[in-house]
């Protein structure tokens, strides 16, 4: 298996999905840039920024 599915997409796909993180966390929809931040992080399960942002996100909510 590959080490990750970004490898099967080009990087401009890769940065309009956290392209779309940043709209969405701009616009306060923490729970739909949570699911962009999940297909991020299927994609490159080793993107710091898309964890970092997760993160971010989480700790807003209070989940951890």
């Amino acid at each position: 298996m590959a080490k990750s599915d970004r490898e099967n997409m080009s990087n401009n796909e890769f940065e309009q999905i956290l392209t779309k993180v940043q709209e969405l966390v701009s616009a306060r929809e923490w729970l739909a840039a949570l699911d962009a931040l999940d297909e991020a992080t299927r994609l490159d399960h080793e993107c710091a920024v898309a964890w970092y942002q997760k993160g971010k996100i989480l700790n807003r909510l209070g989940k951890i």
